[in-house]
């Protein structure tokens, strides 16, 4: 899908129909605060998705920017929530740019405030080791949001 923006305010709201925690509430609200006073007020694009899997889950085909990642965690089994910059295959080549082991029922949550520059596009799997490509259960891998900007 190519870059499909939004307000932040708008964006905002979607973003957060994530189940977050208390505290992960408050740091996106931190983070969406600076977004919008020092961060240049960019047009969002929040992407969903449920239980990543080995097969790839296309964010964004296209050049954009990262801003942000929400990944949840509801089961104990071990399973890597990986991101390449690419607009249909994962490959953990040049193109990884995020790799997280969740072991845990768990929230992870990465920002970028300046962005993470994406030249081809986003997707994401999830994998039980992270040097393989081995297919997480359906129910192990990650669930949460994408937040993206343009280029």
């Amino acid at each position: 899908m190519a870059f499909s923006g939004q307000d932040p305010i708008l964006a905002k709201r979607r973003f957060f129909h994530a189940p977050l925690s208390a505290a992960a509430y408050q740091l996106c609200m931190a983070f969406f605060s600076w977004l919008n006073q020092q961060g240049g007020k960019p047009d969002l694009q929040i992407v969903e998705f449920t239980n990543l899997t080995a097969t790839e889950t296309i964010f964004l085909a296209g050049t954009g920017t990262l801003r942000a990642v929400v990944l949840i965690k509801s089961t104990t089994t071990a399973a890597w929530a990986k991101f390449a910059d690419h607009n249909t295959t994962y490959t953990d080549n040049d193109t990884e740019i995020l790799k997280v082991k969740q072991s845990l029922a768990t929230t992870d949550l990465m920002f970028y405030p300046k962005g993470k520059a994406l030249a081809t596009g986003l997707v994401g799997v999830s994998h039980t080791t992270g040097a393989g490509t081995t297919t997480s259960a359906g129910t192990d891998g990650a669930t949460g949001v994408v937040l993206l900007s343009a280029a």
